[in-house]
């Protein structure tokens, strides 16, 4: 999930919150163009994987979409290794 920090009805930090508490294994990722270290600190604490600032730079973007890619790729390796000892 990407999300913005700042938002009309519910802040991002806020629905960061909400999202780990549905599902703790969501990657979420706050964007901002505020370069604020107590929003990033706090995305951080309550598990954001990343901030990334506005505007975006594509090799920031790419960077964090192959290490999400990665981490699924693994988490399925193990998986299927497991599912064979089974």
């Amino acid at each position: 999930v990407f999300t913005d920090i700042r938002m009309p009805k519910m802040d991002g930090l806020e629905l960061l919150r909400e999202i780990k508490r549905e599902d703790p294994e969501a990657k979420v990722i706050m964007v901002s163009a505020y370069a604020d270290f107590e929003y990033a600190k706090s995305a951080i604490k309550f598990g954001a994987e990343g901030y990334l600032l506005k505007p975006i730079e594509d090799a920031e973007l790419e960077e964090f979409l192959m290490k999400f890619r990665q981490q699924s790729t693994r988490k399925r390796s193990m998986l299927c290794s497991r599912e064979r000892i089974l």
